[in-house]
Formats: structure tokens, C-alpha cells, sequence
């Protein structure tokens, strides 16, 4: 059972893991609706005031898209038989975890704390921090970091199957790769924000 949850991209066909990434993505968008909690870049997530359901939706189908551009020039690079549907079911898949952490804004707890401690920044010494406040920090920490590791593990047991990659040097290429289209991810959601 938590082979298949690690790695189901052994077990399910490519139809299957796009149906199930496509509602997923559709219901990662409606938990950021629902929880002012939006993705503005592949390993990162914010809390605004308030977002449309619509804009949720095209910032994750964006995240999704820049993410399989990425992956996919890469597999092509390590395998000239990567196939796009491979790499885009990756990439859908992987969000899934990631799209949890949106529940550590229930009842706008995490964007209470952050804009509680934005303020607190001219006066550091004046700092009050409830028990309260401490465990939603804490809670969204682990969430966060739950998230990221589950999209990691999927991310690359996906492309690692996508690609037939191996080895030392491609690991780290795929690392890097992730980073570059986190970065690009996170600028390109400024340009479009500005």
C-alpha cells in the first residue's frame, strides 16, 4: 500500500494518473480557495486576503505546466524517449501532498501569525506569541515540511520512471532543475502580479 502511494506510477496507467492528478489539481486549487492559501511558486505557499476560485486554479495549472516544461527538457536530455504525458502525470501527482498544506490555514490561523509577526518587526522586544500561535506554527511547519517531502519522493520516483535516470549526476541535475523552475515559478508569478 504505501509502495503504491510513493510510487504509482508503476502501478497505474499514464489515463488513470491524469484523471486522478487533473481532479486533484481541481480540488488542490478549491483547498486554497476555500483556506486563503495560494501556491505562488512549486515549493512555496502564501496566505492572502482573498483569491478567486478561478485564479487559484490557473496559478496551480501555470505551477503544473512550468514544472513539466522543466522535467520534460531534462528527460529529454537523459532520454531521448521521454514521453510528455509521462512527465506531466509526474508533475500532477507530485503537487498532491504539497496541496495539504493549505489546511494549516483553517480558520486564516497561519495568516493571522504571519501578518502578527510582519507587524512585530519594527519592535522585536514586544513580541507576544501565544501557545496557540506557537502550535499553528508548528503545525504548519510540519505540514510544509510533509508536503515537500511528498512532493520530492513522487517527483522523482515519477520522472525516475518517466526517464530510466539513475545515476548520481542525474539526481543532481534534477535537483537543480527543480530549483531553477521553483525560481522561475516564483518570477513569473511576480510579472504577472505586478
Amino acid at each position: 500500500m504505501i509502495k503504491a502511494l510513493l510510487n504509482p506510477f508503476e502501478k497505474y496507467s499514464e489515463k488513470q494518473l491524469l484523471i486522478f492528478g487533473i481532479l486533484f489539481l481541481l480540488f488542490g486549487s478549491f483547498l486554497g480557495y476555500q483556506f486563503n492559501a495560494l501556491f505562488d511558486s512549486i515549493l512555496h505557499i502564501s496566505f492572502p486576503d482573498s483569491i478567486s476560485f478561478i485564479n487559484h486554479l490557473l496559478q496551480n495549472i501555470a505551477l503544473t505546466l512550468i514544472l513539466t516544461f522543466f522535467l520534460f527538457a531534462l528527460g529529454k536530455y537523459f532520454n531521448s524517449k521521454t514521453r510528455f504525458i509521462d512527465i506531466l502525470n509526474s508533475s500532477l501527482i507530485a503537487r498532491i501532498p504539497f496541496y495539504l498544506t493549505t489546511l494549516a490555514n483553517i480558520n486564516d490561523a497561519s495568516s493571522t501569525i504571519s501578518n502578527k509577526l510582519l507587524e512585530s518587526l519594527n519592535d522585536l522586544k514586544n513580541i507576544t506569541i501565544s501557545t496557540q500561535d506557537y502550535f499553528v506554527l508548528f503545525l504548519t511547519s510540519i505540514l510544509s515540511l510533509v508536503g515537500i517531502i511528498g512532493l520530492s519522493i513522487l517527483l522523482w520516483n515519477g520522472f525516475k520512471t518517466a526517464t530510466n535516470a539513475k545515476t548520481t549526476k542525474q539526481i543532481v541535475l534534477f535537483i537543480l532543475v527543480i530549483l531553477i523552475a521553483n525560481f522561475a515559478s516564483s518570477y513569473t508569478y511576480q510579472l504577472l502580479n505586478l
